[in-house]
């Protein structure tokens, strides 16, 4: 993922970056089904997927650590 995607991604709140991972989540286990299946080949696609949900997942915490932080701050 490159970086101009991942600032995209932090400028989004908590709440549409989970609903975008449970977006990526269906997309992968749609994919893990095609692959089972033989009807795609690339399973580049798959790992790409899945490194996303991570990042994603990571700005979601990240967030959760600023909000902790600024509350035990004041």
């Amino acid at each position: 993922m490159k970086r101009k995607q991942k600032d995209e991604l932090r400028a989004k709140s908590k709440e549409e970056l989970k609903g975008e991972v449970l977006k990526k989540e269906d997309e992968v286990m749609n994919l893990k089904i095609e692959v089972q299946l033989g009807r795609i080949k690339n399973t580049t696609l798959l790992r790409r997927k899945m490194d996303e949900i991570a990042v994603m997942k990571t700005i979601v915490r990240e967030k959760e650590l600023e909000k902790e932080a600024s509350l035990k701050e004041v």
